[in-house]
């Protein structure tokens, strides 16, 4: 796998939990027009654009043989930067 396959698998994976919080906001409210506040906000945005790169820069350097590695490693990012704070 290449470094750039790794980058962007890596951030489809940090990308998915970002959808998986709103595929949960959607199945508890039934809509997502009342999606909180910061989701309509463009910092909000910009920080999780950017610790998707940061998936993507982890499974960069974590150099993994298999597509599904690179997702994971990309999908763990979001979660530590949660448990960093």
């Amino acid at each position: 796998m290449t470094l750039v396959e790794a980058f962007a698998l890596g951030m489809v994976g940090s990308v998915g939990i970002v959808l998986t919080e709103l595929l949960e906001h959607y199945t508890h409210h039934k809509s997502l027009v009342r999606l909180p506040a910061y989701y309509k906000t463009f910092t909000y945005w910009i920080i999780r654009f950017s610790i998707a790169c940061l998936g993507g820069v982890v499974a960069m350097a974590m150099k993994p043989e298999h597509a599904i590695s690179a997702i994971g490693i990309g999908a763990t990012a979001p979660a530590i930067m949660k448990v960093l704070r």
